[in-house]
Order: C-alpha cells, then structure tokens, then sequence
C-alpha cells in the first residue's frame, strides 16, 4: 500500500496559483500550491479566513478556470478541458457546499432521484425507489422524504445536500464546512460517513472545516495561510482538543 491509500492519486496539484481581479488589481489568493489526494484518502483543509482554501476546493472540482499551474483530477488535466469536458468531470465529483443549492420545488426523495438520472442506465426502477430513502434514513431524514426545502431547517437541508453528494458513489467528494450547521452528533455522523465512503469505495475526500473536532477521523490536515499551504499533519496527530 502507498501513502494514498494504495490506489494511486486522485488529484496531484503543483504550482497552483489564482488571483481575482478587482478595479483593474490583482488580488493574489492561491500561490505556488502542490498538493495530492490518495484515491481512498480523507483530506482536511484548514486556516483562517481569506487564506484561499474553499477556491482551491472550487479549483479541484472544475468549478473554476485554473490560472496557473497544474491540476490533475482523476486521470485529467483540468488546464486542457473544455466546458463540455468539465460538465463530465464534474459528474464524477460529489458536491457539498454550505450553500445547499437545493431545487425550492423538488422534495428531498426527489432531489435524490434527480442526482440519479444524472447517470441514465446506471440505475433500476427498484434503485430509483430505494436509494433515496436509503440514504436519507441514513441521514436521520426518513420522515422527511416529501418535505421541501422550505420546511427543512438549515441542518436538515445540509443533509439532503449530503446525501445528494454522495448518491452516486463518486470519485472525488468535495466538501466546504459539511457539518457547520449541524448539531454535534449529526456532524460526527457525517464525517463518519464521509470516512466510510473514502474507505468502502476508495473515493477520495477533500474537506474545508474549521472544527478541530473532527480533524482525527481525517488522514491529514493541511493548514493554508495567506494562500499557501503552511503545515500538514496525520490526522492521528490531533487530540480533538
């Protein structure tokens, strides 16, 4: 077995750099990043504020356009894609974002089922109906299968955005803050997940949290300051405290 879980790696960035430009100045957020994410592996991203962790998380999911450096997710060179080539990328990737996008029209069973079609021929019409109610039972949802968003409270529209992300067992999860607006119990109950998912069916997780708690139950932590990346530690190394 290697360093990445035995797999081989998922995403290999080197010299990564990005800045935003605003009034005609350059405001520089990422520089000279290198960075690598085991197939099976569970990452954590941590730091301050503005130290350009959740751009880096955008970066990797082919949400935005790489400025600089090098990026490779899951055998592809993001530099080289064109749009059509990062709609398929992305369907590889679970997204969990604390703004939960979630569909103001669409139940959470039908949230998940939507997600599914994504990926026509994959599933059978006993998937399409035992899945989703799966997932969300899993989730501590399964007596909100036909809600809403609007009668979801903030914590129970993270977990279908959860269960959303990880429905069609993807390649790479990336997740910025996922428990934020959970209690303590159900936080711990999503990172487990998150560490089952990276174990079972050797995705690999990539996580911005602030919440040291969690930090044991990840591979290693990387702390980011003024865009670069400072430190990185066993996940082993943290007490938690």
């Amino acid at each position: 077995m290697n360093e990445h879980g035995g797999q081989g790696v998922l995403v290999r960035a080197r010299g990564v750099g990005h800045a935003f430009t605003s009034e005609g100045r350059a405001r520089v957020v990422l520089s000279d990043v290198d960075l690598d994410l085991g197939a099976g592996e569970f990452v954590a991203l941590t730091g301050p504020s503005g130290a350009g962790k959740t751009t880096l998380l955008t970066l990797v999911g082919a949400l935005r356009r790489l400025q600089q450096g090098t990026l490779e997710v899951d055998g592809v060179e993001l530099g080289r894609l064109d749009r059509h080539g990062s709609n398929r990328l992305r369907r590889r990737i679970g997204f969990i974002f604390q703004d939960h996008h979630l569909f103001h029209s669409l139940t959470a069973e039908q949230t998940l089922v939507v997600t599914m079609r994504l990926h026509a021929g994959r599933y059978s019409r006993q998937d399409y109906r035992q899945r989703p109610r799966a997932w969300l039972e899993r989730l501590g949802l399964g007596g909100h299968l036909e809600h809403r968003p609007a009668h979801l409270s903030t914590g129970q529209k993270q977990r279908v955005a959860i269960a959303r992300a990880l429905i069609n067992e993807p390649r790479l999860v990336i997740a910025d803050e996922p428990t934020a607006a959970l209690d303590r119990e159900t936080g711990a109950r999503v990172i487990e997940l998150l560490r089952e998912t990276a174990a079972a069916s050797g995705a690999g997780v990539l996580m911005v949290s602030h919440d040291p708690r969690h930090f044991p139950a990840v591979d290693r932590v990387v702390e980011m300051v003024d865009g670069r990346i400072a430190a990185v530690t066993p996940g082993a190394a943290w007490s938690g405290a």
